[in-house]
């Protein structure tokens, strides 16, 4: 089948709709003359055109894999179930029933997706007395059913972990990590010892409980009635808008340093965002910017809501959306955010650290309410504050780190 092969007008599909279409269509090209080689491999009776063959066929398997990696890092969706089962360890449906709870897709490489996958597969079990989830008088349904609320609550918030790479789950025991080189705290005198130190970063756990009603969750079990998780919702929403803030803003007290605070970082001062050329003049100043430091992307662009939002205006003349022009620009994303002002980042200015990824936990209940939380335990290691630049744009000045 030509890639051409459109189901429906061409000008109708966004960019990243039709590069999805041309990678799909060639996997399933590649895939095909796997297939067709291997059979007729098999077939032959001529051992040098059966060697030819299999050549062919290894071949095919080789760009079957080029593509499947492009369509992961380039697709969040596929890139989450592909990091997921690729390179796990034991039974398939285990894997799946490991992978629920998890918040956001991990934009990690190929050797931290398979190291993720394993850890995941251990996680429910041995975080069970930590979380005293075995305490709660719930069916696994019920514990599903809240998790899949909670999830999905604080997926729709979470921006972070959509452009920035992510490592772990490492377990609730990761309380700090070890960031830069070890070194001298002082020159030693020529007589004296040297002291070598490294340093390190806490890893902030956050934190937010909430109440089940007994009588209407008994209803929900007895009698069908709709369970109402709104409180579950709301209390993993919390969690999630905390760490948006430590991405951002960091905690200065904690030696924290958010993308908005970081020292070393650039800074363009904007222009008025209202003029419909301004956005682009100051994306582009932003990105020549972070190229001329040896960062030359792919970009993420991050931006205050009513930034954000205006960019959903054509330019004269044209059918072209602002935000549909940014994005040939900032091909790893643009972002709406609790910021002011705005930031460009290339990917290599840092990771998130997971000890535990978002998890609700059972604390107990008083005849009227079960008490239950929704935790995580997380913290963005910038490696690299060159590789941001935030935006001062009109109105929108970036706080100051």
């Amino acid at each position: 089948m030509s890639s051409e092969n459109f189901h429906v007008p061409r000008e109708t599909l966004s960019r990243e709709a039709r590069l999805l279409h041309y990678a799909i269509t060639s996997l399933k090209e590649e895939l095909d003359a796997v297939d067709w080689y291997r059979q007729r491999a098999d077939d032959t009776e001529d051992e040098a055109l059966k060697q030819v063959l299999l050549h062919n066929m290894r071949e095919e398997m080789e760009h079957s894999a080029m593509l499947l990696e492009w369509i992961q890092r380039n697709n969040q969706d596929f890139g989450e179930h592909i990091r997921t089962y690729l390179f796990s360890e034991g039974d398939l449906l285990d894997v799946e029933k490991a992978a629920e709870g998890k918040a956001l897709p991990p934009a990690a490489s190929r050797a931290e997706a398979a190291a993720s996958a394993s850890v995941r597969s251990r996680s429910p079990e041995a975080m069970a007395d930590y979380l005293n989830r075995s305490q709660a008088p719930f069916s696994k349904e019920i514990w599903d059913a809240i998790d899949a609320a909670a999830t999905d609550a604080a997926r729709d918030r979470l921006t972070g972990r959509r452009f920035l790479d992510l490592e772990g789950p490492f377990g609730v025991g990761l309380t700090a990590i070890e960031v830069g080189n070890d070194d001298y705290c002082r020159q030693p005198d020529p007589n004296e010892a040297g002291a070598i130190m490294g340093r390190a970063i806490p890893v902030p756990m956050l934190r937010r409980s909430f109440r089940l009603s007994i009588r209407r969750l008994a209803a929900h079990v007895e009698n069908g009635q709709p369970l109402d998780l709104a409180s579950a919702q709301d209390a993993a929403e919390a969690v999630a808008d905390r760490e948006e803030e430590f991405i951002y803003r960091g905690q200065k007290d904690f030696g924290i340093s958010g993308l908005l605070t970081v020292e070393g970082r650039h800074h363009i001062d904007g222009g008025d965002w209202s003029a419909v050329d301004r956005a682009l003049q100051d994306v582009l100043a932003a990105v020549t910017r972070l190229d001329e430091a040896g960062f030359r992307g792919p970009y993420a662009l991050i931006l205050a809501p009513e930034l954000y939002n205006g960019l959903f205006r054509l330019y004269p003349g044209t059918d072209t959306l602002q935000l549909e022009h940014l994005r040939r620009l900032c091909t790893r994303g643009i972002y709406k955010a609790a910021i002011a002002g705005g930031v460009l980042v290339d990917p290599r200015a840092g990771v998130l650290i997971v000890g535990q990824d978002l998890r609700t936990g059972y604390i107990s209940q008083d005849g009227v309410h079960y008490h239950l939380y929704v935790t995580e335990s997380i913290v963005l290691r910038i490696d690299e504050p060159a590789a941001v630049c935030t935006l001062g744009i009109g109105g929108n000045p970036v706080t100051s780190g």
